[in-house]
């Protein structure tokens, strides 16, 4: 297993390079479209003959990875088309022995990488395959509609005449070891997708990688029911709130992962929001960039990168080997981040003349704004909930780092207080979870309830109000379930300082089972004295179409 300093290291770099590349880019139409046009796999092996990308630069690569900031770079070994990218003797459907480019990009990528001081990691997909006879990719929880499961039902509709543990034991784990032998030394396997892999056969592919790397991180996508390094949330997915372990969210820098013709390019931002938003929380970003079938990375992602670049070579010092700040909610102006007796207040809003924090128990000694600007910092500490201020003035046009420097390593109260505009956010991931019950399976995952299918089970929270005679707006946040599939109907009693207030959580008529992250409004509330209060949501009806239950992610009192 890796080490913590292993683990660690990766939780300080913050932000990679992710890299969709294969035969796909040919057909211009993302790494789906294999099974997007439900292509024979006899037909989808002559693109081999065909890919020649003669203008694959690994140095140019590497470079932009280095000069975007980023400190490690992941690139598909093997999708789920089942191409390697690699020179591999398991399979000659592969870059060196199948095409007339004869190369191994992943030998030359490693050395480019040692150059620009980058880490190399591998994507792989282990489960999921289309080419493979006997690579099953039954999902546990997928879009009905979809028959096969994003498995391969044109060239092999009967899934009971695959079995994969031969595609693991014969396939897999001889490709992982090759990986893991020919390229150095390997940050990350970063799986794709877990569908219904059985324990024992994750258990031998995270075996194949730390039997043959032990420092090499494996992460959640090998499978949900195996100890992994870290968490992979859903692409483009950004937790409301943080969490207490190693984690990464994968996003794309366009429309597509894989190359797309006429694709658009993000801007660099929205990018930068992004990153700031994930570290804050405590995780890195994987940045994807799809290269065309000449091996070449389109103009357009360098020169949006180079903003990111540049706008880190400034205010890196508050992304890298950063923690959260600590704070028990979400500033309406960005976001935070400490390190030691330093805090990042990174501020989204180009408006905002002045700032606040709440909670902040030490003591500002001075604040500078990187890259110049004029700020000033202010406090309060004998408040029971501080307040610390921060006055700014000059241009901004992107986020803007402010720096506060405390007396002490940051002290932050420990305990739920409003936030700077006097809401008090309730995340779960902060709730104490009764879940007692003998065939409980409530779990916390991403920050929400999963698996609340028990009337017996229940959340609860203590938190402090710093007012008299204050009335709040009473709302739930609900996180969607898997593949956004919900159960609708629920009925839920909060309580409030022993006030019971119940409401049906959805209708539902009134929405599509195919939703998203939904806000319930369940009452106007007040609350008479100051000091600590308790709230609980307690459910009086589960429903259980789905099997999902209740997703709960938030209870917020907004301050009317």
């Amino acid at each position: 297993m890796p080490s913590k300093e292993a683990i660690q290291a990766f939780r300080d770099a913050k932000f990679g390079l992710f890299i969709h590349w294969g035969i796909y880019s040919i057909l211009e139409d993302g790494e789906w479209a294999m099974y997007g046009h439900r292509i024979p796999v006899k037909e989808y092996e002559k693109l081999a003959a065909e890919f020649n990308p003669t203008e694959f630069d690994a140095d140019k690569w590497a470079k932009l990875a280095y000069d975007t900031g980023m400190k490690y770079l992941v690139i598909t070994a093997k999708h789920h088309d089942g191409f390697s990218m690699f020179k591999t003797k398991v399979s000659d459907f592969n870059i060196v022995d199948a095409t007339p480019f004869g190369r191994d990009v992943m030998a030359e990528l490693c050395e480019a990488c040692k150059k620009y001081g980058i880490k190399l990691g591998f994507y792989y997909s282990h489960v999921r395959e289309w080419r493979h006879p006997m690579a099953q990719s039954l999902e546990a929880q997928g879009r009905p509609d979809v028959y096969g499961n994003y498995g391969n039902f044109w060239d092999y509709p009967d899934e009971s005449k695959k079995n994969l543990d031969v595609y693991v034991d014969e396939f897999d784990i001889p490709q992982l070891k090759e990986l893991l032998t020919q390229y150095g030394d390997i940050i990350t396997i970063w799986f794709d997708t877990a569908s219904m892999i059985r324990q024992d056969q994750a258990l031998r592919l995270r075996e194949a990688v730390h039997g043959t790397q032990p420092e090499c991180l494996v992460n959640s996508r090998l499978s949900y029911q195996v100890e992994v390094d870290y968490q992979t949330m859903g692409d483009n997915e950004v937790p409301a709130c943080g969490l207490d372990e190693a984690w990464d969210t994968p996003m794309t820098a366009s429309r597509s992962w894989g190359y797309l013709k006429n694709d658009v390019v993000r801007p660099h931002g929205d990018m930068i929001r992004d990153l700031c938003d994930v570290v804050s929380k405590g995780g890195n970003v994987l940045l994807n960039v799809g290269p065309d079938k000449h091996g070449v990375i389109h103009e357009d992602f360098y020169r949006e990168f180079a903003f990111i670049g540049e706008w880190l070579r400034v205010n890196g010092e508050a992304i890298y080997s950063t923690h959260p700040a600590g704070l028990h909610y979400r500033p309406k102006w960005g976001c935070a981040t400490r390190n030691g007796n330093a805090m990042y207040l990174m501020v989204f809003d180009e408006k905002a003349e002045e700032i606040s924090l709440t909670g902040i128990k030490s003591k500002a000694v001075s604040c500078e704004m990187l890259g110049g600007g004029e700020c000033s910092v202010s406090q309060n500490l004998e408040l029971s909930n501080p307040e610390l201020r921060v006055k700014l003035t000059g241009e901004r046009n992107e986020v803007k780092v402010v720096k506060v420097v405390f007396d002490e390593d940051v002290q932050v109260i420990d305990y739920i207080a409003p936030a700077e505009d006097g809401a008090i956010q309730l995340d779960c991931i902060e709730a104490k979870l009764h879940n007692e019950f003998a065939y409980s399976t409530m779990h916390l995952e991403s920050g929400f309830t999963r698996n609340w299918l028990s009337e017996q089970d229940w959340v609860e929270w203590d938190f402090a109000t710093a007012e008299d005679d204050s009335s709040y707006t009473l709302k739930l946040e609900l996180e969607p379930g898997p593949w956004r599939v919900n159960d609708f109907g629920h009925e839920v009693d909060v309580i409030l300082d022993g006030e019971v207030y119940s409401i049906n959580l959805d209708k539902p008529e009134d929405l599509p089972e195919n939703c998203g992250r939904r806000s319930v409004e369940v009452a106007t509330v007040k609350i008479a004295k100051a000091g600590m209060h308790n709230l609980q949501v307690r459910a009086r009806k589960i429903v259980r179409k789905n099997s999902i239950g209740i997703t709960l992610l938030t209870v917020n009192l907004i301050k009317a």
